[in-house]
């Protein structure tokens, strides 16, 4: 499965939480990347599942991630992402250049979310879009260990 993950570093008021995704993918290796304690919605990224980290104030696609298991740390789950490669890509261009990026349902406005769910097509086409080759989706079951 793929996930589209939001980051935005400017600390708006409705925002539970602040990050970069330059600090995770900087650091190349293996970390926590967000908590249930501040976005409960992360329980439903599962073990091997892709993540696309796009950081809304800069409007760049990052890079791509996997999700290697929640990690238990008192009453929530950190998420623990394998960061996978760079992207590094502007999404205001991939959108005016190509129309079905445009209307990927996680690039819509609408509520304001972290964790957005895409289907195989819409991430492949996104990151096509972005002259990416998309990894492989995980045959592991999709099952959440702590």
């Amino acid at each position: 499965m793929f996930w589209i993950y939001k980051c935005n570093t400017r600390k708006h008021p409705y925002q539970v939480a602040v990050g970069d995704w330059d600090d995770f993918f900087g650091s190349g290796r293996t970390q926590r990347w967000g908590s249930t304690e501040w976005i409960p919605a992360l329980i439903r990224a599962c073990p091997g599942d892709v993540i696309i980290a796009y950081q809304t104030d800069r409007n760049e696609l990052v890079g791509l991630a996997r999700v290697l298991r929640h990690k238990r740390r008192g009453k929530h789950l950190d998420l623990m992402l394998k960061p996978l490669r760079a992207i590094r890509e502007k999404v205001r261009p991939l959108k005016l250049a190509n129309r079905a990026v445009a209307a990927i349902p996680a690039l819509q406005p609408g509520p304001i979310r972290t964790l957005y769910e895409m289907s195989t097509a819409d991430a492949h086409r996104l990151l096509s879009a972005a002259g990416v080759r998309p990894p492989a989706e995980s045959a592991a079951p999709r099952i959440t260990t702590y």
